[in-house]
C-alpha cells in the first residue's frame, strides 16, 4: 500500500508512531515536503470519538499503545483524523519499524 508522510523535513526518519494518509494532498497540510512510503502489513482499525479528535488524544499517543499493539502483531493502527485546518482522513499511525 502506497501511503504519504507531510513534514517540513527534507528527509523522512521511519519509526514507531509515525502518521501517514493515503492522500498526498493531505499530507501537504502537514508540511511541504511529501514522503512516499511504500507500507505492508495489517492494521489494527481504532474508533477515535470526537471528544478525543476534540481534545487532540489520537490512538498510539502512548508508546505503551504502540508496544501493546505491535505485540500482539499488528503493524500499524488505522484511525479517522484531521489536520489542524479540519480536513478529516484516515491515518495509519506505525506500531514499530522491522529492521
Amino acid at each position: 500500500m502506497i501511503l504519504y508522510h507531510g513534514t517540513n523535513n527534507d528527509s523522512l526518519v521511519m519509526h514507531a508512531g509515525l502518521c501517514l494518509t493515503d492522500d498526498a494532498e493531505i499530507a501537504a497540510e502537514y508540511g511541504k515536503n511529501v514522503h512516499e512510503v511504500e507500507i505492508f502489513g495489517q492494521a489494527l482499525r481504532v474508533e477515535v470519538s470526537a471528544e478525543d479528535r476534540d481534545m487532540v488524544v489520537y490512538p498510539g499517543d502512548r508508546k505503551s499503545e504502540l508496544a501493546a499493539w505491535a505485540a500482539a502483531g499488528w503493524s500499524m493502527v488505522r484511525f479517522a483524523d484531521e489536520t489542524c485546518n479540519g480536513s478529516q482522513h484516515e491515518t495509519w499511525r506505525l506500531t514499530a519499524v522491522a529492521s
